[in-house]
């Protein structure tokens, strides 16, 4: 009996009631890390727990224990010597009245409460993040439903209520996708999503003039793998950025439609001007055309960043059937001010090939590359070679059209752009910082 106490998977303790230590079994020695012996000559219960645990020892546990005679699950730490972290325990109390001619006692038993005092850590966070996550929900101004395969609500937020047109509190019979009807028509959408190959999906929609957003996905619950399946409905009324996106698309409409008059009449006046001039009429018109074919690009993509790539769309689509326009680099967005200076650069590039360089050969090539650094201040090297075409001579003088290429892109590139004049064709390179 004496081994079945002393190597007992739990701590046992005697103490008087003055709470001297009068026996320590080897487990609760060892979990003190101090012999049993030391422990039963002389150690009293403030040896024994932390400081926390003894004064609630002496003020509550004890107390209880000579008054009702027991002490039951009452959570504690023991003081472990060498190590920082205490011990939790459960401690159970049994009072031993004088008896025999043996003075009164205390029996204890400790029990490790290591994993139960993780774990209910562990719950109290989760509760703290459940009730933190009510409120989320709560107050959310988007509406979020909860629904089981047949699309029966079984939880939604004030805001999701508001949406169906239903008493917040309140759970309607009708399934979601007959409360929310869309106006496309479409019947039982929220069946109709659920059985896809992918259920997860999110979507546009309208209803009674209201735009949404819709998102559905799939509720998993690992600790009840073969329960019904059951939904999240996520509706984000997105009304006001729809109707702004309607205004805008109007906006640029109307804006194309008066840039292209604007260019129209510009063109007009210059025919009229130079009707006397029909070369350098012609060129002029043609610099207005490429203009306008930017500005269009630009508007489309309300003003923001270009592909560079759609810079060389017109050059691929003139050239002929066996001439080659070999284009090589990675996208790129410009800024709109980056974006006019090369396309109006490529323009002048392009119309000179056909005139004289490589694009008025049969087999000509033009060659375009560009490379971007990945530095924090991005710059790009970009080079236009022509080959194939007759031979080249450098001009005498620098004309509008080529001053314009170098100085132009130099200033909005802050960098450098030159044009050379080889016998096998021209090059024109430059180099400069891609603004973001």
């Amino acid at each position: 009996m004496r081994e079945l106490v002393t190597d007992a998977p739990c701590g046992f303790l005697v103490t008087d009631t003055n709470e001297r230590v009068l026996y320590c079994n080897a487990t609760l020695g060892h979990w003190l890390g101090r012999p049993p012996s030391e422990l039963a000559d002389g150690a009293m219960m403030k040896d024994i727990l932390t400081r926390g645990s003894h004064l609630l020892f002496q003020t509550q546990i004890a107390p209880a224990i000579l008054l009702e005679g027991f002490a039951r699950e009452v959570s504690c730490l023991l003081n472990v010597r060498g190590r920082d972290a205490p011990l939790p325990v459960l401690l159970n109390a049994v009072l031993r009245r004088p008896k025999d001619g043996l003075p009164a006692r205390i029996n204890y038993a400790f029990f490790d409460a290591t994993e139960r005092t993780a774990f209910e850590q562990r719950l109290r966070e989760r509760q703290k993040e459940s009730e933190e996550l009510a409120v989320i929900v709560r107050n959310a101004k988007v509406g979020i439903i909860r629904c089981d395969h047949r699309g029966r609500i079984k939880r939604l937020n004030p805001a999701g209520a508001g949406i169906l047109g239903v008493e917040p509190g309140c759970l309607p019979q009708a399934p979601i996708g007959r409360l929310l009807s869309l106006d496309d028509g479409t019947e039982d959408w929220f069946t109709h999503t659920i059985e896809r190959p992918d259920p997860d999906c999110t979507f546009e929609a309208s209803c009674n003039g209201h735009h949404y957003n819709i998102s559905v996905g799939e509720i998993t619950n690992p600790e009840e793998p073969y329960a019904e399946k059951e939904y999240s409905v996520i509706l984000r009324d997105i009304s006001k950025r729809v109707l702004a996106e309607q205004r805008m698309e109007l906006l640029v409409g109307e804006l194309k439609h008066r840039i292209r008059n604007v260019f129209t009449v510009t063109a007009g006046l210059v025919r009229q001007s130079l009707r006397n001039a029909p070369a350098e009429r012609d060129k002029l018109v043609d610099r207005l055309h490429n203009l306008a074919k930017s500005h269009e690009i630009l508007t489309q993509s309300y003003w923001k960043d270009a592909n560079i790539r759609e810079i060389f769309a017109p050059i691929e689509a003139q050239a002929g059937e066996q001439q080659r326009i070999v284009i090589e680099g990675p996208d790129l967005l410009l800024v709109p001010n980056q974006f006019k200076a090369l396309s109006m650069a490529v323009h002048e590039l392009a119309t000179n090939a056909r005139k004289y360089g490589a694009l008025q050969a049969d087999q000509g090539i033009v060659e375009i590359q560009w490379s971007v650094s990945d530095a924090d201040t991005r710059t790009i090297d970009f080079t236009w070679r022509e080959s194939g075409g007759p031979q080249v001579v450098a001009p005498e003088r620098t004309g509008f059209g080529s001053a314009m290429i170098e100085r132009a892109l130099a200033a909005e590139f802050e960098g450098t752009a030159k044009i050379h004049y080889h016998p096998e064709g021209v090059e024109f390179a430059f180099s400069g910082v891609v603004r973001r």
